[in-house]
């Protein structure tokens, strides 16, 4: 008897030989994903791009199409879109050392931007799909700057940018309004600003979480339209490493840290509208580095990581009331800055780097491999 998988393979060879069914292909892939139960799905791990030297910090996100797309870093920048079947690879950028940390975003028409780093010029660069060219702009080119870039569209559909000033050390915000961008030093206090995660609220105001590098604690500022609250949201034996912020389906904010001190674990802090609260997710060697925080359609945390005793990929998700962790990729060094998010079928996909092969890898929860 043939397995559900040899079948499955049949009918995607029928499949490139008709192309009327490939859209009764990709609707049976999301029906199946997203009916069956968890213990009937397998986490299936596959390589966008081999070509050497590549797949440094991803970032994912899902087109219009339902489809995965992933910004990396060569060093320079690329842009992996899979179509169904197959990853089309793009050099976006290759003008000297650039593409550093990109952040993948797509816009209200449904095309893809990147925020990034040009390190050659120290500058914050933003790239902008318009459906048949990649058009590039330096966002910021004052001295040192543009480092770990954040992106995302507000409600107004204008994107927006969360990022370090390597200058003065400060979190900066930049934000287009249709023909300009306008840059706000948002916190200046010290050494601060470190690797921020930017998220819009559910008011349409922006929300940034970052490392204060002077005290080494977790920051959360937040716009109320008119000006910036800042608060400290965890002050624990240096902590507030690689935050990734999201807001769940309460309306209220969610970070996903690094705590690096003398414990090196994951942790997670929720405000409930009056007080944040934090909770130890993994605390299993040292681990939790690179977190990256996604709600699923259940309206639960998930969060990848990094685990760094054993240089794993990492998944935890909370099921209401206890959190499952998993090792996804234990093969060789692997598991490096993950980004996660969840498919139009409900179910986690997580891009990552594996540093034996130096390589860019993706794992997706699903029944069938593509």
């Amino acid at each position: 008897m043939k397995s559900l998988q040899q079948l499955w393979d049949e009918i995607q060879t029928v499949k490139t030989q008709n192309a009327a069914l490939t859209s009764t292909v990709a609707e049976l892939r999301f029906t199946l994903g997203a009916t069956l139960p968890a213990s009937a799905l397998t986490w299936i791990l596959s390589t966008p791009d081999a070509t050497g030297a590549t797949g440094f910090d991803p970032s994912l996100a899902f087109g219009p199409d339902g489809q995965p797309a992933i910004a990396h870093f060569l060093p320079s920048l690329r842009f992996a879109r899979f179509n169904g079947s197959t990853w089309s690879l793009t050099t976006v950028d290759a003008t000297g050392d650039t593409g550093r940390a990109p952040s993948l975003a797509f816009d209200p028409n449904g095309q893809p931007a990147i925020a990034y780093q040009d390190h050659t010029n120290d500058d914050l660069r933003f790239a902008r799909f318009n459906g048949s060219t990649w058009a590039l702009t330096t966002v910021d080119a004052a001295e040192v700057t543009g480092w770990y870039p954040s992106l995302a569209f507000g409600p107004d559909g204008q994107p927006a940018i969360a990022y370090s000033d390597s200058t003065n050390y400060d979190l900066h915000f930049a934000r287009f309004n249709g023909s300009t961008w306008s840059l706000t030093t948002v916190d200046a206090t010290g050494n601060t600003g470190v690797t921020p995660s930017l998220a819009f609220g559910p008011d349409g105001q922006p929300a940034i979480a970052y490392l204060d590098n002077t005290t080494y604690d977790l920051r959360f500022a937040r716009f109320n339209g008119s000006t910036w609250a800042l608060t400290t949201v965890d002050a624990t034996d240096f902590t507030g490493w690689y935050p990734s912020l999201a807001f769940g389906p309460d309306g209220q904010p969610a970070i996903a840290y690094y705590n690096g001190g003398s414990n090196d674990d994951l942790r997670f802090a929720r405000f409930n509208g009056s007080t944040w609260s934090l909770t130890t997710v993994d605390a299993t060697g040292d681990t939790g580095a690179f977190p990256s925080l996604a709600f699923g359609p259940n309206g639960q945390p998930a969060i990848a990581y990094s685990e760094s005793t054993n240089n794993d990929l990492r998944f935890a998700r909370f099921n209401g009331s206890t959190w499952t962790l998993t090792t996804l990729d234990a093969t060789g060094s692997t598991g490096h800055s993950p980004s996660l998010a969840f498919g139009p079928d409900g179910q986690p996909a997580i891009a990552y780097e594996n540093g034996t092969n130096d390589d860019l890898r993706f794992a997706r929860l699903g029944l069938f491999k593509p």
